[in-house]
């Protein structure tokens, strides 16, 4: 995924909006555009959904479900 400043600037907005390190934001927003719909990490509350894409801890049995 090209890092570009429309990329940047959506990272913020999600940083500020859900409270998230822009670091975190830039992860879930690049997620959110390749068109991701389940994102795996330990870093972001598993359950969540950031507009379509579902944060899924792949070490936490209970989180560990797909969607079909």
């Amino acid at each position: 995924m090209p890092v570009d400043a429309a990329l940047v600037a959506a990272g913020v907005l999600r940083s500020q909006r859900s409270q998230l390190a822009l670091w975190d934001a830039l992860i879930v927003e690049s997620a959110r555009r390749a068109g991701c719909t389940v994102l795996l990490t330990e870093d972001l509350h598993a359950g969540t959904d950031f507009d379509g894409v579902r944060v899924v801890n792949p070490f936490d049995a209970q989180s560990t479900t797909m969607p079909s």
